[in-house]
């Protein structure tokens, strides 16, 4: 895996899976599958989205995140009962 932090506190990281033989992502064939419907196929979902192999679809990546702002926050409060501020 490769993680770019860059303006990290400021802005979410993202991160993706990462061919060191040929130095680049790795291709997105190749992104381990999950089941239908769990977590893991939700996690490194590649088809159907705007940067597929570029970052994991999950609030935590900022790839993923743009776009999905209002979506992840309500449910990120639903899940763990928090109040964001920013």
């Amino acid at each position: 895996m490769r993680w770019d932090v860059a303006g990290y506190n400021e802005q979410r990281p993202t991160g993706a899976f990462w061919d060191e033989t040929k130095k680049t992502y790795l291709d997105s064939g190749a992104w381990p599958k999950g089941a239908p419907g769990s977590v893991v196929e939700a996690v490194f979902k590649v088809a159907g989205w705007a940067v597929p192999g570029r970052g994991f679809y999950h609030p935590y990546d900022r790839l993923a995140w743009a776009g999905h702002e209002a979506q992840w926050t309500q449910q990120i409060r639903s899940i763990y009962g928090l109040r964001i501020t920013r």
